[in-house]
């Protein structure tokens, strides 16, 4: 169906005269929705012959009731004839039941007048839809011909029409929307909404269309369709050498927690598609590539993007299920950390904090494992209910609150280390004393020290917990602060 047709949906909704008859229809063979058809003008029938003018298709046929009686025909008959014609619809005045494989529409009466008016709307609703086009064409060529982003583009037929335009990925996630109260998970079914099929199994959907603007929506999605193509085509050619790829990627992720929509159109301009389970992955710098190459390449493929802080990062595609935690490791050895999954490059952000956290627990020493996934709950233990508050205030009051003191006066961070190992061997001397290989005498000296900077007892088994969750936490680095675009 072209995209500037009108149909019987479109004539419905723009006047009060007409209504569908659903039980009059019988199924159709192709499941296709009969109010779909396209209704190029509006016919009447006369008791006299010829019956009705020349039929060429598309025409809306109105049925009088008059008609019926001047002529004595079966209106039933007449109907089933009329299907074997190329006509939109039929519409009756009369309550008798009809059984129909076209659509049958009811009105209260069918006059002169009424076949006038309806064709003068149409009329004038084409002249409406072909200034529309018009300008919708004079857009999209500005637009293509600045070279200007799929984002750019769909704002500005956004800004125009008042509707909504999105591209889903072929799992239908979001790859880009005109509007921020789209969520990620968005179908591109429903009502006041229409879609259509782009390259790489993509989808652009036009929704927010009110019944009496459908027709404006099918003409600006036939029109923007095409043009959008073209521009992710344009966006994805010119990103071609490494460097430049490498560079995209690492300011997507550097700007991901400020300006999600901003880091999904980088990531979509090197071609990534980031709703196959990507991963970030980070790993310290000082580390040569080729000891950490083996185990990216072995969860999947990595992309280079570059140097974030003190470490290097990495896109992961096409994850495969992570392989069993190395065991513990010193920490000189080369590590890897990894966000969980993301469902849509707009969950970018969150990966990166997820990725700088666990990055920041190992460099701290609070994690001994060689491969960390933020997901690996057993592994990252008591950590991961630290993340959802790490870097808040009241995270910060609960350590001081616990260990304040001890933070102010042990400045080398010698009781510190004392105390956590205390607390993790479960307040055992012998075994504190000899994993820090320090005399059971030097011990009992440092544990009388704690014990004067602590408001809690350590040897009380119902404050261990606490004081050991605010230890892990004040270890941990804290967030970085995201960038502007």
């Amino acid at each position: 169906m072209p995209s500037s047709e009108i149909t019987l949906r479109d004539l419905i909704a723009w006047t009060d005269h007409l209504l569908i008859d659903a039980d009059g229809m019988t199924p159709h063979a192709d499941n296709s929705d009969p109010l779909d058809r396209d209704v190029d003008w509006v016919i009447s029938a006369r008791a006299t012959a010829p019956m009705l003018p020349t039929v060429r298709g598309g025409e809306l046929v109105l049925l009088p009731e008059r008609v019926m009686i001047e002529t004595g025909l079966d209106l039933g008959l007449l109907v089933r004839e009329l299907a074997n014609q190329p006509v939109a619809a039929v519409v009756l005045d009369t309550d008798q039941p009809v059984r129909s494989p076209i659509p049958v529409l009811r009105t209260a009466a069918i006059t002169g007048e009424l076949e006038s008016d309806l064709n003068r709307m149409l009329t004038t609703r084409r002249g409406d839809l072909l200034r529309a086009g018009t300008e919708i064409e004079r857009i999209v060529t500005e637009h293509r011909s600045e070279q200007a982003s799929p984002e750019a583009l769909l704002r500005a037929l956004a800004d125009h029409l008042g509707f909504t335009f999105t591209v889903l990925s072929a799992t239908k996630q979001v790859v880009l929307t005109t509007s921020d109260s789209v969520a990620s998970d968005f179908s591109g079914e429903g009502t006041g909404r229409l879609a259509h099929p782009l390259r790489k199994q993509r989808t652009l959907v036009v929704s927010g269309l009110d019944p009496d603007r459908l027709a404006l929506g099918r003409l600006a999605l036939g029109r923007a369709a095409d043009a959008v193509q073209h521009a992710l085509d344009h966006e994805t050619s010119s990103v071609q050498d490494h460097a430049t790829r490498t560079r995209l990627i690492n300011r997507a992720l550097t700007i991901a927690s400020n300006d999600p929509r901003a880091a999904a159109a980088m990531l979509r301009r090197t071609g990534i598609q980031a709703d196959g389970g990507i991963r970030v992955a980070l790993a310290p710098t000082g580390v040569h590539e080729r000891d950490i190459w083996p185990l990216l390449t072995a969860l999947g493929a990595p992309l280079d993007a570059g140097v974030m802080g003190d470490h290097a990062v990495w896109l992961l595609q096409s994850l495969h299920p992570a392989p069993a935690p190395a065991p513990t490791v010193a920490p000189i050895d080369a590590w890897l950390a990894l966000s969980a999954p993301i469902r849509d490059a707009t969950d970018l952000g969150e990966a990166v904090r997820q990725v700088t956290f666990v990055a920041g627990a190992r460099s701290a020493g609070l994690i001994g494992i060689g491969l960390i996934r933020f997901d690996d709950l057993a592994r990252l233990g008591a950590l991961r209910l630290l993340y959802d508050h790490w870097g808040t205030p009241m995270l910060d009051a609960f350590v001081s609150a616990l260990i304040g003191p001890l933070l102010r006066e042990d400045r080398r961070g010698l009781l510190r280390v004392t105390l956590r190992a205390y607390l993790a061997f479960g307040g055992t001397q012998r075994l504190t004393a000899e994993h820090l290989g320090i005399h059971r005498n030097t011990l009992t000296y440092r544990l009388r020290q704690i014990r004067k900077l602590l408001a809690v007892d350590a040897d009380d088994p119902d404050t261990r917990l606490g004081l050991h969750l605010a230890l892990l936490a004040s270890e941990l680095p804290p967030p970085s602060q995201p960038e502007h675009p």
